[in-house]
């Protein structure tokens, strides 16, 4: 099996094996473990496997990667294993320290609150309290189960009015919602994924300079028409 990887340039290993690595999780067909023998290459630089299957493991290449190359899997085991590109299988180049990812992943996450503070006092000068309490409960857990409705029910024919419905309004949620739910700061720095300074940028634009203005504008709207008691 092989896969392209295009323009990895600087990225590529530096011979010593302080460069390029390979993050991969097997699968069998019946999801059992199986031990796994077999190696990686890129170019020049190689790595060996010898692992269990349905393991997440982190496997640095050893040698020189040229800029362009296919990252090759070669299976000397007597099992048959899987490897789905997107996601079990990730091709990792070095970034900066842990404490600076640290740090931009701390800004998205707040970026993300300040999001929701804004939209909360939104709802609280259009509803009462515990009318806008409600509201803002369900909106986020419709906004969260909306992906895996549209993946559980990608076609609307052959169901009932009311499941055609309820997709119709996942779908809606789920687009609305996308750019929002798009960052995961968290999770990226639980598998040591860089938080990169574009997507940065663009969250912080986006969540806490021009949604909450746009959310502050409408609630000073609606509260300078609907006084508070």
């Amino acid at each position: 099996m092989a896969w392209p990887f295009a323009e990895l340039g600087p990225h590529a290993g530096d011979g010593n094996g302080a460069g390029l690595s390979v993050r991969v999780c097997f699968a069998s067909a019946y999801s059992t473990r199986t031990p796994v023998v077999g190696r990686f290459s890129l170019g020049g630089a190689e790595a060996t496997v010898s692992n269990e299957t349905q393991s997440v493991t982190d496997i640095p290449l050893r040698g020189q990667a040229p800029a362009e190359a296919e990252l090759v899997f070669r299976n000397d085991g007597s099992e048959s294993v899987m490897l789905r590109p997107r996601r079990d299988l990730e091709l990792l180049a070095p970034a900066d320290s842990f404490l600076a990812n640290l740090v931009r992943a701390t800004v998205q996450s707040f970026a993300t609150v300040a999001l929701l503070a804004a939209f909360g006092l939104f709802l609280s000068a259009a509803l009462s309290r515990p009318v806008a309490v409600f509201t803002a409960i369900v909106l986020v857990a419709v906004a969260l189960m909306a992906p895996s409705a549209v993946a559980q029910f990608p076609d609307e024919l052959e169901v009932s009015l009311a499941n055609r419905i309820g997709l119709w309004l996942s779908r809606g949620v789920s687009t609305l919602t996308a750019a929002f739910a798009a960052p995961s700061p968290v999770s990226d720095l639980a598998i040591g994924k860089c938080v990169e300074w574009g997507s940065l940028a663009r969250t912080a634009l986006e969540d806490i300079v021009l949604w909450p203005a746009a959310f502050l504008s409408l609630a000073a709207f609606v509260a300078r028409r609907h006084p508070l008691l």
